[in-house]
């Protein structure tokens, strides 16, 4: 099942946003019989898509090599330790060709999206690029890329459907008891223990100018003596406007944020000891002070916090096992271009 500090799901159920656009197409199109690199079961890839992703991850390739060998005219279809590179890409593409039509079959017959080819996914990627474009041009706010090139995309693509098929497939077919989360936790208890665990009260001073600045420096040094003796509480009703929050962090969760704006919070909680206060300190456009409530050495985060996490990786779990049984069923057949030829073909 492998290891739960890897957090392998992510945190929110839901899908990271619905597909915004359910392909609405006329059905699939014909593909070039003369450009098809495979088939899988009733579906093509056509040689497009393959050199897409060909490109994507040939950078992986050239890694392996010298210079020298690279730019050799003949690099991708000469043997060198006994394979040729485009074996080594063609392995890597074909998976990843494998996961995204095993994703695509499921959506089709679950009535998640309709039909759909390589040729019509990019139409669709041209339309809301177009869309994106028009709102950039309006003054609208637009959320993520203003637009997308083909890998992009495709990727986007098949990570928002997977996800939005994981969630589908969860609902209607896995049911995970606090039983078997219980059992989880007991024979992963390693993967909730820390070395450092810390509750502190944490205030946080904001600032516009330099002004405020000076202002929020003296307000933290003298909040920083008040917290010596008072409860949170006492200090919310003193404080009303300045940010104050009791957090418990420790080595597993230290609550840094994506962007890794928190790390020095976490780095100067870690060294507090039972009811130190630690000087004020600068952090993102605010001064900031803690105080040290409890500390706990060679610790564990307790089951309870942990059921709603561990019960989400075990259906995320039940959902990759179906989707990976179902990528094992696509049958592949070699179309009219080899992936040799096309990989040969790609510009260094």
């Amino acid at each position: 099942m492998g290891h739960y500090k890897k957090r392998p799901f992510p945190m929110a159920a839901g899908i990271f946003m619905i597909l915004a656009a359910i392909l609405v197409l006329s059905g699939c199109g014909k593909d070039n019989k003369k450009d098809i690199v495979f088939y899988f079961n009733e579906d093509s890839v056509t040689k497009e898509e393959y050199e897409m992703l060909a490109k994507e991850y040939s950078n992986q390739i050239y890694r392996k090599y010298s210079t020298e060998q690279v730019n050799q005219e003949d690099f991708w279809t000469k043997e060198i330790d006994g394979q040729k590179p485009c074996e080594l890409l063609d392995e890597i593409v074909t998976e990843k060709l494998l996961e995204n039509y095993s994703l695509k079959t499921i959506a089709v017959e679950e009535k998640i999206v309709k039909d759909y080819n390589y040729q019509e996914l990019m139409e669709q990627r041209d339309k809301e690029n177009q869309e994106k474009k028009k709102g950039v041009q309006e003054g609208e706010v637009i959320y993520g890329l203003t637009s997308f090139d083909d890998s992009a995309y495709y990727e986007y693509w098949y990570s928002n459907l997977e996800t939005q098929i994981k969630n589908q497939w969860i609902k209607e077919n896995v049911k995970v008891t606090k039983g078997e989360c219980q059992t989880y936790y007991d024979t992963h208890r390693e993967d909730f223990s820390y070395d450092i665990g810390v509750t502190v009260l944490y205030a946080e001073i904001g600032f516009s100018s330099e002004e405020e600045k000076e202002t929020a420096w003296k307000t933290a040094e003298v909040l920083g003596k008040e917290m010596k003796e008072e409860n949170l509480e006492k200090l919310l009703k003193k404080y009303p406007n300045i940010y104050l929050e009791k957090l418990e962090l420790n080595s597993l969760e230290t609550q840094e944020g994506k962007s890794g704006v928190y790390t020095q919070r976490w780095e100067i909680a870690s060294q507090l000891s039972n009811g130190q206060v630690c000087q004020p300190y600068e952090q993102a456009n605010s001064i900031c002070l803690m105080k040290c409530i409890k500390r706990i050495e060679n610790g564990s985060i307790e089951f309870k916090k942990m059921e709603s996490e561990i019960e989400r990786y075990l259906q995320v779990q039940e959902a990759e096992s179906y989707i990976k049984r179902e990528k094992e069923k696509i049958k592949v057949k070699k179309g009219t271009i080899s992936s040799e030829t096309v990989i040969s073909q790609l510009k260094k």
